[in-house]
């Protein structure tokens, strides 16, 4: 197999040399992220999918309708990335879009039928790029990744709010 990509053979390179071990925390869980990315991109591929209209179709989940503005607050993108994405998912059928109370401006999109039928084949991708992050994992091993990474998440959080966060380090965060 060709290296196509430079980021997978220096992952390749320090994964192999045990250097990963001394890489920061960030770049272990950057290099993750985008693994998985990656891997569920190309599922997503084979189901006719591009890498984020899964998760607008999630954000708008199966029966309720939301409006451009709304999705993109939720999804931390601007509203124009929405429409976009809107135009390609109406056009696959998998969303149908409708004025709000007759203001031509404001837009809604809801998932259709044909939605529905593609959000489960997304869970089912996510559940499968999961189960293969974790398979080598035991069930303790997975436990306390949820909690690390809930703690992660709820530190850099708070950190982009401009609230304090603790630097008392207690050694094993996995031992309480």
């Amino acid at each position: 197999m060709t290296d196509a990509n430079p980021a997978h053979s220096q992952d390749d390179e320090m994964a192999a040399s045990g250097r990963e071990e001394d890489a920061p925390v960030s770049d272990a869980l950057s290099t993750a992220a985008r693994m998985m990315r990656t891997r569920t991109a190309a599922l997503l591929a084979a189901e006719g999918l591009f890498a984020g209209q899964d998760v607008l179709l999630l954000t708008l989940g199966g029966e309720r309708s939301l409006e451009v503005g709304e999705i993109a607050e939720r999804l931390g993108v601007r509203a124009p990335t929405v429409s976009k994405t809107l135009t390609r998912l109406t056009e696959a059928g998998l969303v149908s879009r409708s004025s709000v109370s007759g203001d031509k401006r404001r837009v809604a999109a809801r998932v259709t039928a044909k939605g529905r039928a593609k959000l489960d084949r997304i869970a089912e991708i996510r559940t499968r790029v999961e189960r293969e992050l974790l398979s080598d994992f035991d069930a303790k091993d997975e436990r306390r990744l949820r909690k690390l990474l809930r703690k992660a998440i709820k530190t850099i959080s708070l950190s982009a709010r401009g609230e304090e966060v603790s630097t008392h380090h207690d050694g094993d965060a996995g031992a309480h």
